[in-house]
């Protein structure tokens, strides 16, 4: 839902917060997958965000 939003500050939290569970980068593209859906070519092109983020953290 971040992720449809645009929400910089939320994306931020939710991978912190999945790092720390454990969760790998593909699976967290899977679940951006869902955004992109929803969202189209906006979503598309914030999933790059989450990677950025992602490599971060």
């Amino acid at each position: 839902m971040a992720l449809a939003l645009k929400c910089d500050f939320c994306l931020a939290v939710h991978i912190k917060a999945l790092k720390a569970l454990g969760a790998s980068l593909e699976e967290v593209l899977e679940v951006c997958s869902v955004g992109m859906l929803m969202h189209g070519g906006p979503g598309m092109a914030y999933s790059t965000l989450v990677v950025k983020l992602w490599n971060e953290n």
